[in-house]
């Protein structure tokens, strides 16, 4: 079973879907404008898909138990449906969302359903993420939604999209091999350019970003569509500038829609990762981890994971003001969030428990808790 935590990230980025029903990996030549519509049109079936783990997040109020008796037999029904890939399991995820929402009074609840390729076949791990009312303020602190509508220029969003595609559909075929990091001309590359399907794109988005910089920006704040958004957000790091690279995607950390936010931390963290020299501040970083959704916590903390062991003086401040966080990401059921989760844990500590052992991690979070309020009133 795949287990690094760069691996559990890459998988979730390839088959990170937040609705059912599931269907297909995609062959068409159209592009999809979100994942889910790529399996759906698709004509090569996915392995046997199977539900793995099912949780809540956000709030103890909200528990699996609680969920189904709210719910009752449409919560069976609605996964049934999501993996006999049954349209009608959108229309009655909407529904279920809504009722939970209701019966809790919450600020949010919505479903974030994600893919991971393991031994077993294709697991499906099932999140209910829901905001308190209470906690709006902290864990929504999102911009306006912007009302714009822009022309794409030189195609460069079309030209996107179907980058993405045909890169979906080369890791379903196993073309691209083991996705490790991959050589980049820009300052993310999800798939890289090294494959002769993706070659001709590299040149059309360098020359592209150059050309249409002001353009791109403009898309990224201003336009309603946030495939648009989200394109924009992976183009703009094909410019030479890393500062200003960087400045951009600060400033979408907090866009009103999860797929640019999703966008906008993997960039972060390909920064963190491999342009160490660019410092990444830890503080708009931290607040995603307490973002909403399984796509935004995921990709937080893969950022956090490449900030954790930087300087003596990053790790300080992970540990000072990151470590409740990091401990409830831990607890969860998704892979991208426990795995990667652990692997900081690791860094940040020199410990190596598994990433199941909660109670060997909160223990050792409470004897540095401990040391600290020692050293402080001496």
């Amino acid at each position: 079973m795949l287990t690094s935590p760069l691996i559990w990230f890459w998988c979730s980025l390839l088959l990170g879907a937040d609705t059912v029903p599931l269907k297909k990996v995609p062959s068409s030549s159209t592009p999809p404008s979100t994942t889910q519509e790529a399996f759906q049109n698709s004509e090569e079936p996915l392995p046997q898909a199977f539900v793995a783990g099912i949780e809540s997040y956000g709030s103890s109020r909200v528990t699996e138990a609680a969920i189904r008796k709210v719910l009752g037999a449409d919560f069976d029904t609605w996964i049934k449906k999501g993996l006999a890939g049954d349209a009608g399991a959108e229309a009655l995820e909407t529904q279920l969302s809504a009722k939970i929402k209701k019966a809790f009074d919450l600020a949010l609840a919505e479903w974030s359903v994600m893919h991971y390729f393991e031994e077993q076949g294709l697991a499906i791990y099932i999140t209910l993420d829901v905001v308190e009312k209470a906690d709006t303020a902290r864990r929504m602190p999102f911009l306006p939604a912007p009302k714009g509508k822009f022309p794409d220029p030189d195609s460069l969003i079309s030209q996107w999209m179907q980058y993405e595609t045909t890169a979906l559909q080369l890791a379903q075929a196993g073309e691209l091999g083991e996705q490790g990091p991959v050589a980049c001309p820009a300052f993310h590359c999800p798939f890289g350019h090294k494959h002769p399907k993706l070659k001709p794109f590299e040149k059309a988005f360098v020359d592209g970003a150059k050309k249409n910089e002001k353009a791109l920006v403009e898309i990224q704040a201003k336009d309603e569509r946030a495939e648009y958004r989200g394109a924009a957000t992976f183009l703009l790091p094909y410019l030479k500038d890393g500062k200003k690279v960087l400045s951009l995607m600060l400033g979408r950390v907090r866009d009103s829609d999860a797929l640019v936010r999703n966008n906008t931390l993997r960039v972060l963290g390909d920064i963190a990762e491999f342009h160490k020299e660019l410092m990444v501040p830890l503080k708009p970083i931290l607040e995603a981890l307490q973002f909403p959704r399984v796509s935004d916590r995921a990709k937080a903390v893969y950022v956090v994971h490449a900030l954790a062991n930087q300087t003596k003086e990053m790790s300080d401040a992970l540990i000072k003001d990151g470590l409740p966080q990091l401990l409830t990401i831990l607890a969860s059921t998704q892979p991208n969030h426990r795995e990667v989760a652990s692997a900081v844990l690791r860094r940040l500590s020199g410990k190596t428990f598994k990433a199941n052992d909660l109670a060997a991690w909160k223990a050792w979070a409470d004897s540095i808790s401990t040391s600290r309020a020692i050293t402080k009133s001496k």
